[in-house]
């Protein structure tokens, strides 16, 4: 190129062809094509390339290309291998001519599989769903959370929730927390082939969805779009959130006493981070200022979705129910029948006859028991010398007044019965209302069961009855008279 330049700068000042080939030591043809062309520099591409070595030896790379093809790009065998494979089956070319040969191959089978076309979306018109784990430490413990991210196609804002497990009843609590922290949600939503989402994978864009998952999308309005088997292009903004979500907020890793906190977290840095970054589109406008545009039109739901799955269970004679290889405990009224389990995010419900009997606080190990003491006091009426032994019991945080005296009924002879009989009147006055009696009784010098059900029945308002208005089918459309005059009749006048 420098050659080049020096040669055009001489004949523009009148030199001549002859004497600029004798000074450059080139040709006159090539001086020649230099001023015909007008060119500045000059390179060379082969129109085709000659294999002489690998004649008789190409159909045996090609079978060896195709078959590579069918394979994951992960498992896939260099072209050093394939060189020496070849170098078995008799050749004796150079490793240079294989990889020539491989890598043209390559490209012309399929030139079009690394093009995109942009994607451009309206307002409401389609959010993006996908999950990502990163490491975060919990209460001190380190370790992998599910973190569900959300997209809005058109504004680019985000939504993030973690949670300890990515389960079907974590992505339906996701939504019902992205439709409150959205204000509404979109009509259309695009999704992996996530195995608690899509339960069948057919040709095409056919899939058979979650029924559960069907009912959560019925409720909040919205069509379900699967995209295509490893083809992650076709959620590109989600997928691209979660590289950087992931170095901008759990990087360096996050400590947090719960989720919830975390959770809390999380939520003040997405808004203020959608204040501050500009949209890529709209360079003038930010994130959220584009967001504040599209709220007006996303499809907003009054009730919130029951997130949540149901089965029916058995409680145990100990009232127990497991779940995940963990216990929880029921009211003992309906030990041995079947309740209805309902198991959401961060915690479990039992119904019976449609009502919620007794709630539990999730929790994510193994063989755990969480027993709630108040489901096993009408049985410890019956059973008072569990208190000392009964898995219920022997952790049970007691209010002080309470404390005090279970710890002085144990001494006696006879205070397990005693005391079996105060702790069951809880249910009925309340905790604290029972623990005030303890304490005037502790006072008086009593430890008896009569002396603080005395005191508490003294020190308790009775609770009003209500007045009821009898139903309308039921009220007497003639109010009877005050009359005697038929029971005189009866008498026939013969009467004192």
């Amino acid at each position: 190129m420098e050659t080049i330049r020096k040669i055009r700068l001489a004949l523009s000042k009148g030199m001549s062809i002859r004497e600029a080939s004798r000074k450059f030591n080139k040709s006159r043809k090539t001086i020649r094509k230099i001023i015909r062309t007008e060119a500045t520099s000059f390179s060379y591409h082969r129109k085709k390339e000659h294999y002489p070595a690998l004649e008789g030896y190409r159909e045996a790379l090609e079978a060896l290309l195709e078959a590579e093809t069918a394979v994951a790009a992960s498992k896939r065998r260099t072209i050093l291998s394939l060189y020496e494979e070849l170098q078995g089956k008799g050749y004796a070319g150079s490793y240079s001519s294989v990889r020539r040969y491989a890598r043209k191959w390559q490209g012309n089978q399929a030139p079009l599989s690394t093009v995109y076309i942009p994607l451009s979306f309206g307002k409401g018109e389609a959010f993006q769903f996908d999950w990502s784990s990163e490491e975060v430490a919990i209460d001190g413990v380190v370790l992998r959370a599910g973190v569900a991210h959300f997209r809005l196609c058109y504004s680019r804002m985000s939504f993030i929730v973690a949670y300890p497990l990515q389960k079907m009843e974590m992505v339906l609590d996701a939504h019902v927390r992205a439709h409150d922290f959205f204000g509404g949600l979109c009509g259309r939503g695009i999704y992996d082939n996530l195995k608690t989402v899509v339960t069948k994978i057919f040709r095409g864009k056919e899939r058979e969805f979650n029924a559960r998952f069907l009912e959560c999308s019925s409720h909040y309005l919205f069509d379900v779009e699967a995209c295509t088997p490893a083809a992650g292009w076709e959620k590109g903004q989600v997928e691209r959130q979660v590289q950087t979500l992931r170095k901008g907020f759990f990087l360096p890793r996050l400590s947090f006493e719960s989720f919830a906190a975390l959770n809390v977290y999380l939520h003040d840095r997405l808004i203020a981070y959608a204040k501050t970054k500009m949209h890529p589109e709209k360079r003038d406008c930010s994130i959220y200022a584009v967001f504040e545009e599209e709220r007006e039109f996303l499809r907003k739901t009054a009730l919130p979705f029951d997130a949540c799955l149901a089965q029916e269970v058995r409680v145990s004679p100990q009232c127990l129910v497991s779940y995940e290889r963990n216990r929880y405990s029921a009211p003992c009224a309906y030990a041995n029948r079947s309740v209805q389990l309902r198991v959401y995010a961060g915690h479990i419900r039992f119904y019976a006859d449609s009502h919620c009997i007794a709630e539990h606080t999730r929790v994510f190990g193994r063989d755990k028991t969480i027993c709630d003491p108040l489901h096993y006091l009408p049985v410890l009426e019956r059973k008072p010398g569990a208190l000392r032994n009964g898995l219920p019991f022997r952790e049970w945080r007691l209010a002080p007044g309470l404390q005090t005296l279970r710890d002085t009924l144990e001494k006696t002879k006879g205070g397990d019965r005693q005391l079996a009989g105060i702790l069951a009147a809880i249910p009925q006055y309340g905790e604290d209302a029972v623990n005030v009696a303890c304490e005037l009784a502790l006072e008086a010098g009593l430890t008896s069961k009569d002396a603080v059900l005395n005191i508490l029945c003294r020190t308790t308002e009775d609770i009003p009855a209500r007045d009821m208005a009898p139903p309308e089918h039921l009220r007497l459309r003639l109010a009877p008279q005050a009359n005697c005059t038929g029971y005189e009749r009866l008498l026939g006048g013969y009467h004192a």
